[in-house]
């Protein structure tokens, strides 16, 4: 181990110790935190080989001293629970399955970021990419299931290799907490030694209102400021004149209004309405093959990708209710949905 990892290493002992000691304050929190018992090298050493990334060596260290813990009051669980180094990879599955459904692999799409950084739909910031799940991202931490901490291995442009992200799917909302997960941790322990955050009824860590609307910011991050947006033809969103005789799988590109928006029961799509050429065309976007309606209501102007589905094809799960529900119209199905700036 070189001098350098040495001194990373005695950092975040340091800062297990300062947690521990500031817990002993609260006996209400302490009694409520039990941290795990010492990881193992050969499972971390397993985890990486399935991962296919090196951890770094802070994080590692951490994983040595406590392997999880049973709960944590909140904003954060610093690891996710008594078998944290099993969960990682759980989590890591869990994610990347989520990037799949929401057509986020490969695909980063700096246009439609941008416009929706701009129409205050996604709230970015720092260098992270706007997705839900990435291969590159290590699931450590969670609060409540609501936000996840990853250790973030594909920063945008300007980001730093494992450095620490927080994203909170439903609150559209993805920013930068730490260059490196030593840095995440010292600053967290400091924040709760500075008592930055107040206890509540719940023995919550709660942080005040003031302080709770700077974490939301729909300013452009300096990755996102100089991309072009796309100039449309003249051509551009022109229904075709004969679309009524299009056959299944022909596709269409349009740009128009969103007019109303639905969520018929539990079932896995959603549709909406579009005006354009005061003609309007029924869409329904399924979660499988969608990215960005849930994001855009009505009012709205969308760009819409979209197929002529063969009701036998097996594009949409529930072909059987769509039936039920008396549609006869042409199903066209979204495969992509971006907001237009």
């Amino acid at each position: 181990m070189t001098q350098s990892n040495q001194s990373e290493s005695q950092k975040i002992r340091d800062a297990w110790k300062r947690y521990e000691a500031w817990g002993k304050r609260y006996p209400e929190i302490d009694e409520e935190i039990e941290l795990g018992p010492p990881g193992e090298k050969a499972e971390i050493e397993q985890l990486e080989l399935k991962l296919g990334i090196p951890l770094p060596d802070s994080f590692k260290e951490s994983l040595l001293l406590h392997n999880g813990m049973s709960r944590l009051v909140s904003p954060y669980w610093v690891f996710m629970d008594t078998d944290n180094i099993e969960s990682i990879y759980a989590m890591w599955e869990f994610w990347n399955n989520e990037a799949v459904c929401y057509g986020h692999v490969d695909n980063d799409d700096l246009q439609a970021w941008a416009a929706e950084v701009l129409e205050q739909q996604t709230s970015i910031k720092g260098p992270v990419k706007p997705l839900l799940g990435n291969k590159k991202w290590i699931p450590f931490a969670s609060d409540n299931g609501d936000i996840h901490l990853f250790l973030d291995f594909d920063p945008a442009e300007g980001g730093v290799p494992g450095q620490v992200i927080e994203v909170t799917p439903e609150s559209s909302c993805w920013r930068v907490l730490a260059d490196s997960y030593l840095q995440f941790l010292e600053n967290y322990v400091q924040a709760l030694e500075d008592r930055n955050y107040t206890i509540d009824e719940d023995y919550s860590l709660v942080l005040p209102e003031e302080e709770e609307a700077k974490l939301y910011t729909y300013n452009l991050p300096e990755y996102l400021k100089n991309v072009e947006f796309e100039k449309p033809g003249a051509n551009y969103g022109k229904l075709p004149p004969d679309m009524d005789l299009l056959q299944p799988g022909s596709q269409i590109t349009i740009e128009g209004e969103m007019i109303t928006r639905s969520y018929p029961g539990d079932e896995p799509w959603r549709r909406f309405d579009v005006k354009l050429d005061d003609k309007t065309i029924t869409f329904y976007a399924g979660r499988e093959v969608t990215q960005g309606y849930l994001r855009i209501g009505p009012q709205r102007k969308a760009k819409i990708e979209a197929t002529l589905n063969d009701r036998s094809a097996p594009m949409l799960p529930e072909q059987l209710s769509l039936e039920k529900s008396g549609e006869s119209a042409p199903l066209w199905v979204v495969t992509k949905c971006l907001l237009i700036r």
